[in-house]
């Protein structure tokens, strides 16, 4: 195996929780349809929400320049960081640049306004150099972007002992990778993206906590490979993760057809660190050479589910400790469906999958105790089931396979037509008179199968990774969930009124992709990520009646309860106090059963603070009378929290702080 540079200090703790989150989805995609249930799609209309806190970059404005929307800069050179802020190039813009762009400070966001294409950030940086150069920063977010390197950057975005980045519904392109991250913490985030055109990986990861990879296109990768041999077998996968403690990769689409001899996905670790990690609802594509996906053996129980692996030669070189493989349709597979030689205290389980057209199912598996059941094999070419010791075969339906190489194929299998409903366009779901309906075992107890459908529907599970459904269609969608937690009902503001929006907005079976804010019939802004906040700033004096609507991944929308909300007139000279919580840091990660000491600063700029309250949510926690204003929260269970602090003063003014995320693992 390849082994890249920059290797680093050894992560001994895992991160076990991945909050799972979902971009925008609009009219117009980028990505090609995905062929099973996803929750996101790449946009070209940036989607970036304006805040008090932000800063405008227009690169074709030539007037007075002092950040703001009327007046914008127009270069990067212009800006002074500050953490907190965003920072917003224009829709439909080109900002062309021959140096690193190197943000001077942590918590902010790079982003766009305005209506129209993403902005274009285009790079004549060479190789060696970075377009995005993030080191050693925290809470970076860089989303709606069109990020392109025209002479070969090393990396368009490239994150280096940084802490919880997230790339989120940018291009990227023409870069040797196209996301570089090493030996940084936290949660690392790709969503929502289109990585193509690099001479590497795609993305490159090492040495970091926790991934997530969600609703993003890598496609055309590994470019080097057409320019020169001696990078055809060193060269580059859609996705690599090296090192890395946990991964959850769902919802892509990693294309590597036609682009030399290595992987869609791999996952391998040099050292003693034991990864952990879900693949599901991908779609992996190759031509016939090369491999789906590469799991080395220092991931143990990953789970692979509800994918599509199609025109490798090997679908999962898999030397993983007991693998939990199903529901995943293998189609045309030139090579074999499964190889890797594991120790021999794995336990892999082979369930519920449909196999087509392939030369062998399982070969070189020796030390594994493999169950295999409940799949459809059709058209088998080679040996079914080759050099391999403890496989356990029951209840598969055969039909096609010239060789089985195996001395017992189960009791309770089956040898005929599994009769799928259309082979030629890849349908394979049952027809009403397949024998694989009801003669599978229900060793998966209650789930779903690979098109969301509830198994068993009959008296025991289908063979197969579909179940039967008359209609052929996953079940009608559920409609999300989604309530306002602040402001409270019946809150009264002083004008002109900054107030902070939060959400709790869930899905019952999928995910949310937007949490949007009205006032009455009139938008005032979404937020895409939990917790669902937006601070609407410069609210006169009057009455509104506040409602969320969330939008789930099937586009389903359900609009909250109103909340009323009152917004008064001053009725003296007094101005709002201010107030920051200056600990936790946003996003911050801690540990189920942990106690945290909440922060924040706060002053009256013309009289005094009299208390500041601490908030999850609308839920009080305490409050502190003086400063340095303080509460500690004990036991905090496992969960996403929304912090905010209300300053009020000697005059009853009250202002409430940015909310700030918290996850517990």
């Amino acid at each position: 195996m390849k082994k890249k540079a920059y290797r680093n200090n050894l992560l001994l703790c895992v991160c076990g929780l991945i909050v799972i989150i979902s971009g925008c989805k609009k009219d117009e995609s980028d990505n090609p349809s995905l062929p099973l249930n996803t929750n996101t799609q790449t946009t070209k209309a940036a989607t970036m929400t304006l805040t008090a806190n932000a800063v405008y970059i227009d690169p074709q404005y030539t007037g007075t320049k002092n950040g703001t929307q009327a007046q914008p800069y127009n270069s990067w050179a212009d800006l002074t960081w500050k953490s907190g802020y965003a920072y917003l190039f224009k829709c439909g813009s080109t900002y062309t640049t021959s140096t690193s762009l190197r943000p001077g400070a942590s918590n902010i966001t790079i982003g766009s306004y305005g209506t129209g294409a993403r902005p274009i950030i285009s790079s004549s940086v060479g190789n060696g150099s970075k377009v995005f150069d993030l080191g050693s920063l925290k809470d970076m977010t860089i989303q709606d972007l069109e990020v392109i390197s025209t002479n070969n950057a090393q990396s368009c975005f490239h994150f280096i002992n940084s802490v919880r980045g997230s790339v989120i519904n940018c291009k990227i392109h023409g870069s040797e990778w196209g996301i570089r991250n090493v030996s940084s913490t936290g949660l690392f985030r790709i969503i929502n993206c289109e990585i193509y055109l690099t001479g590497d990986d795609g993305s490159y990861n090492e040495s970091y906590d926790s991934i997530e990879v969600s609703g993003t296109y890598i496609h055309d990768v590994n470019q080097k490979y057409f320019v020169n041999t001696a990078e055809t077998y060193s060269g580059g996968d859609c996705l690599q993760l090296h090192d890395v403690g946990h991964f959850y990769v769902h919802d892509n689409i990693l294309d590597h057809s036609g682009t030399g001899n290595k992987f869609c996905f791999i996952s391998e670790n040099d050292n003693t660190l034991i990864t952990t990690g879900t693949l599901e609802r991908n779609v992996f594509k190759r031509s016939n050479e090369g491999n789906n996906v590469y799991i080395y053996s220092s991931v143990h129980n990953a789970i692979i589910r509800y994918n599509k692996f199609e025109n490798a030669g090997i679908g999962i070189y898999n030397l993983s400790i007991s693998a939990q493989i199903y529901y995943n349709e293998f189609i045309n597979i030139s090579d074999r469906v499964i190889e890797g030689l594991s120790l021999s205290s794995s336990s892999t389980r082979f369930m519920n999958n449909t196999v087509y057209n392939v030369s062998k199912v399982i070969a070189e598996c020796y030390n594994d105790n493999m169950t295999i059941q409940n799949n459809i094999i059709e058209k088998v070419t080679g040996q079914a089931f080759e050099g391999h010791a403890n496989l356990k075969l029951d209840y598969n339906c055969y039909y096609q396979m010239s060789t089985p190489g195996t001395t017992s194929l189960g009791a309770n299998s089956i040898n005929a037509d599994p009769q799928l409903n259309n082979i030629a366009n890849l349908d394979f779901t049952l027809k009403s008179s397949s024998p694989c309906i009801n003669k599978g075992s229900n060793i998966m107890g209650s789930c779903i199968d690979l098109i969301g459908c509830s198994v068993p529907k009959g008296i025991t599970a289908d063979i197969g990774a579909l179940e039967y459904n008359s209609t052929g269609t996953p079940p009608s969608n559920k409609a999300p969930v989604v309530s306002i937690t602040t402001p409270g009902n019946n809150t009264s503001f002083t004008a002109p009124a900054s107030i902070s929006l939060t959400s709790i907005a869930s899905d019952p079976d999928g995910t949310i992709s937007k949490v949007e804010y009205y006032n009455g019939a009139v938008k005032i802004g979404e937020s895409l990520t939990t917790p669902y906040t937006l601070t609407w700033s410069n609210v006169a004096a009057g009455t509104y009646s506040l409602t969320a609507v969330a939008t789930d991944n099937l586009n389903s929308k359900t609009t909250s309860a109103v909340v009323t909300i009152s917004v008064n007139s001053p009725t003296n000279s007094n101005t709002p106090p201010i107030v920051q919580i200056t600990n936790p840091s946003n996003g911050m990660n801690i540990t189920n059963g942990s106690s945290l000491k909440i922060t924040a600063n706060a002053s009256a700029v013309n009289g005094s603070v009299s208390k500041v309250e601490f908030y999850n949510g609308a839920t009080k926690l305490g409050e502190s009378t003086t400063a340095p204003y303080s509460y500690i929260w004990s036991n905090i269970p496992h969960g996403t929290y929304s912090i905010t602090a209300v300053a009020t003063d000697n005059l009853n003014s009250k202002t409430t702080s940015k909310a700030i995320a918290l996850w517990v693992n």
